[in-house]
């Protein structure tokens, strides 16, 4: 599913405009990545119960052989998604 089609989906879903979805997604994509610049290593920073929640992790500098060569992965952060259990039991 791509961006168009879930604005599509939202709409049809809310009653409302394509336009009106878009800047709701797009307001929850801004709200949610801003929560995760703000948040802390390890702490959850969005949770929506039933659906999931976003965290970001910091991943300490590794070295990794990469076809014989180390290669060196500097320290950064990522973005996991843990599933909630209600959208867990609904894709079984």
């Amino acid at each position: 599913m791509t961006k168009q089609d879930l604005v599509a989906a939202m709409a049809t879903s809310a009653k409302i405009t394509k336009a009106q979805a878009a800047l709701a997604l797009d307001a929850f994509i801004d709200s949610v990545s801003s929560a995760l610049k703000k948040a802390k290593a390890k702490e959850t920073a969005v949770s929506l119960a039933g659906f999931g929640s976003f965290k970001k992790e910091h991943r300490d500098e590794r070295v990794r052989n990469s076809f014989g060569k180390k290669v060196i992965v500097p320290a950064h952060n990522v973005v996991k998604f843990s599933v909630g259990k209600n959208l867990k039991e609904l894709v079984k």
